[in-house]
């Protein structure tokens, strides 16, 4: 057809003058300017055609070249074509010469045909020095790991801590080699089954060609023959042409995917000659393709039984395919469980599929050590945890001293010691430096790793801190079901040792439950001197605050406030400024004591006016402070806030000014007697250690100053701002304050039991534990013999409530010489 368009075109009598006559006039531009008048855009045209169609072309005439030498595809057609149009489309189509020239040529390229068709199969390549896999010597050191947020498998060398060339090289031997058709790489999760696989993909990739294949990805059983073939005749087509690959891969995916015996071979999977032929044809195919061929199926013990039968059907399948290796990553164990749901294959069935498998086995627990634990200490520090390097080393040697029987069970291979790593960085960000490191970290460990554990410890306040030396014995009991429960997690958690000794480190009451004595007295001896233990109860909650973000006082928060407190130009501003964000949280919430805690810690960001201003108004709001008996909760904070104020102005007099103050301002008894408890017997807490401009006398004589002014008759202190301690202090100065307090509380009773009640239980509170009769004490405030001569002769006026009730009980149990041996009242 061609040599006859070509015949009418140029040699036609009639036609080839007309179409001559018509390009005479195109050209001399009858009809336009002419050609010449276009020659920068024709020009332009058609280099910028060249520069788009010569690399595509010359990768494609690459390919077919190289796809003709292998014997896949033919240019005996093309050439035959191209002979016949010149010969027809020559004048001398009938010469001789001609004749017997393409004659010679067409019979010389049908013999090379023949000769190059022949089934010589693609030649084995050999393992040599050249294969992509650095010496051992290069490999990259513990100190260089870094865990991968993502969890993303490793792609270089340059990450590979584990040293797992030998691995990769055993791989790349059978399949280069040995071409193993169907070959397994065994291994737990997380144990790098996907970085061996990547590696190896980087040290064969110039000899084979590779297909990577996430198997739980196409998303159905249905699918996955069909996806997983369309990408091996994709990745073969980028490398060499071959006519027809891709659908006769889709009609071997369909033959897979339908009803098949899972052992059939290959040509009992082929129910019709055609779709024999075909296979046979994919066979020929294949075994031409100049290169090996790697599929490297991963994921696959996230498949689906049903899916993972489909695959087994393809692996039975392929394995009749020459040159094609497909290596399997699976978790043996994980794939067994699923294929023997519902009475699934057997176990034996899987030596049939994986006839040759390579175990690899997860990095030494020294490897993850060696990597986790700088890592851990190094990103810590960045967060600015520790505020010295003694305080670094602590945590170190720690950690060491927990490794090997808390830490390693759990961190058996890198992604879990990633994992580990990665939740306590993101959980310490927004508590960096308020609590124990150590502790934050055993804490994630278990919340990662032992869920149920940690959900019970969440619940365990009461029995696992010190929340009052006075109550343990009596919560003791109380704690005994706790306790029970906790025993029995632990002793059914998969890593029971590993769970009983980092709690033991954790929590001295759990120890002594457990009967872990010992570690408990070398935990006790060894951290004696470290802050913001899980353990204290004033820093338990914070360890599970990033469970609720919204109980959180956000740093962006902080900065505003800071900005804001530093333009203060009076106390008055700053009264204003603190209360602001104070009542907008409500009374009660775990925000407004991070906030306050928050606020401590940022001191230093403050300037020195505004870190009084501040001491101020802490004082000025305690009585609208949140607390328990054992936490001190929001007074607690505040009092940090107060301490930290004094400790950046104790450099200079001024310390003694804001001391004072804050000591007259104070709107609760508790955080008075709490701040001259603390100057008098300083703990070492680390927030106020400079005593040199200060003078603790005179700010004693502050308190007892400013109790005499609270409390006198006509006050309209309210008895719930009162502190027993703070009483006791005050009426013990001197016989002239013993008898205000008695003028105080004879004022506040008058004529009514109620009353009496509600001053009973301030100043003889209930639960104490005394070593001896408190009577004493109790007669400083208001006298006993006057006490029970009120008893006697006030009648009910209005009813009492079960406190009310149990006072005046409590007090009569006194006069006859008997008192309470238990306490719920801190510091008698």
């Amino acid at each position: 057809m061609i040599g006859i368009g070509l015949h009418l075109v140029a040699r036609d009598s009639r036609v080839s003058p007309a179409i001559n006559r018509g390009l005479s006039a195109f050209a001399s531009g009858a009809w336009f300017d002419g050609t010449s008048a276009y020659k920068p855009e024709l020009f332009t045209l058609y280099a910028g055609l060249a520069a788009i169609s010569a690399p595509w072309a010359v990768q494609w005439l690459r390919r077919y070249a190289r796809a003709w030498w292998a014997g896949i595809s033919s240019a005996l057609i093309f050439v035959s074509a191209v002979e016949t149009i010149g010969l027809l489309g020559s004048p001398a189509f009938g010469s001789r010469l001609n004749v017997i020239a393409s004659v010679a040529g067409i019979v010389a390229l049908f013999a090379a045909e023949l000769w190059r068709h022949q089934p010589h199969g693609a030649s084995k390549a050999s393992l040599s020095p050249n294969l992509n896999i650095p010496l051992p010597t290069k490999a990259t050191t513990a100190s260089q790991w870094k865990a991968n947020i993502s969890d993303n498998p490793i792609t270089d060398w340059g990450s590979d801590v584990a040293g797992r060339a030998a691995v990769v090289e055993l791989l790349a031997d059978y399949v280069l080699v040995q071409r193993i058709p169907v070959l397994a790489l065994h291994g737990g999760l997380g144990d790098g089954k996907s970085s061996v696989l990547n590696l190896l993909r980087g040290a064969i990739d110039d000899r084979a060609i590779v297909i990577p294949f996430s198997a739980w990805l196409p998303g159905s059983e249905v699918s996955l023959a069909t996806v997983l073939f369309n990408d091996i005749a994709r990745e073969c087509g980028k490398r060499v042409y071959v006519p027809r690959l891709r659908k006769r891969g889709l009609t071997f995916a369909r033959t897979l995917s339908g009803s098949v015996p899972h052992l059939a071979g290959l040509k009992e999977m082929i129910p019709a000659q055609s779709q024999r032929e075909e296979i046979e044809e994919l066979c020929e195919t294949f075994s031409r393709i100049p290169m090996p061929i790697v599929v490297l199926l991963d994921e696959i013990d996230r498949m689906q039984k049903e899916e993972l039968l489909v695959l087994l059907k393809i692996l039975r399948g392929a394995s009749s395919i020459p040159n094609v290796t497909f290596v399997c990553a699976l978790s043996e164990s994980d794939v067994r469980r699923e294929l023997g749901k519902e009475g699934g294959l057997s176990h034996e069935y899987m030596e049939k599929f994986f006839p040759v498998s390579v175990k690899l086995s997860p990095p030494s627990p020294d490897t993850v050590a060696k990597c986790l634990l700088p890592s851990l200490r190094r990103r810590l520090a960045e967060q600015n945890w520790f505020s010295n390097e003694q305080e670094e080393a602590a945590f170190v040697a720690l950690l060491k001293d927990a490794w090997t029987d808390g830490f390693q069970p759990f961190c058996t291979n890198l992604r879990k010691a990633g994992m580990l790593l990665n939740a306590v960085i993101a959980a310490g960000r927004p508590i960096a430096g308020e609590v124990n490191p150590f502790d934050l970290t055993v804490i994630e460990a278990l919340r990662l790793f032992s869920p149920e554990i940690y959900s019970l410890i969440r619940t365990g306040f009461k029995a696992l801190t010190d929340s009052n030396a006075t109550e343990r014995r009596s919560t003791r009991n109380e704690s005994q079901p706790f306790f029970a429960a906790l025993t029995t997690a632990v002793d059914g958690a998969r890593e029971s040792t590993a769970n009983r000794r980092l709690l033991s480190l954790l929590f001295p009451e759990y120890a002594r439950s457990s009967g872990d004595r010992l570690t408990a007295i070398m935990a006790a001896n060894a951290r004696k001197d470290e802050r913001g233990r899980i353990c204290d109860s004033e820093y338990f909650n914070i360890y599970f605050r990033d469970a609720v973000p919204e109980e959180m006082f956000s740093n962006s928060e902080l900065t505003r406030f800071i900005l804001a407190i530093n333009d203060s130009r009076t106390e008055g501003d700053a009264q204003n400024v603190f209360s602001g964000v104070l009542d907008a949280i409500p009374a009660g919430r775990a925000k407004r004591t991070d906030f306050l805690w928050k606020l401590s810690r940022a001191i230093e960001r403050v300037s020195d006016s505004a870190a009084e201003y501040l001491a101020y108004a802490a004082a000025a709001h305690a009585a609208d402070f949140q607390y328990d008996l054992w936490t001190m909760g929001e007074l607690g904070r505040a009092l940090n806030i107060i301490l930290s104020a004094a400790q950046k102005l104790s450099a200079t007099s001024n310390v003694q000014r804001v001391l004072e103050g804050v000591m007259s301002q104070a709107t609760d008894d508790t955080l008075a007697i709490r701040l001259l408890d603390y100057l008098e017997n300083p703990s070492p807490n680390g927030v106020f250690t400079d005593f040199s401009n200060v003078d603790v006398p005179l700010i004693k004589r502050v308190f007892i100053e400013r109790m005499r002014v609270r409390y006198v008759p006509g006050s309209t202190v309210s008895l719930a701002q009162s502190d027993w301690r703070a009483l006791v202090r005050w009426g013990a100065n001197s016989d002239e304050d013993s008898e205000r307090a008695h003028t105080y509380f004879r004022a506040f009773v008058g004529r009514s039991r109620k009353k009496l009640a509600q001053a009973i239980n301030i100043i003889y509170p209930g639960g104490s534990i005394w070593e001896e009769s408190p009577a004493p004490l109790v007669d400083r405030l208001l006298p006993i013999m006057e006490i029970e001569t009120l008893l006697r002769e006030l009648t009910e006026d209005e009813p009492l409530d079960a406190a009310e009730t149990e006072g005046i009980a409590r007090i009569k149990r006194l006069f006859a010489g008997t008192y309470s041996t238990r306490s719920n009242f801190p510091g008698t």
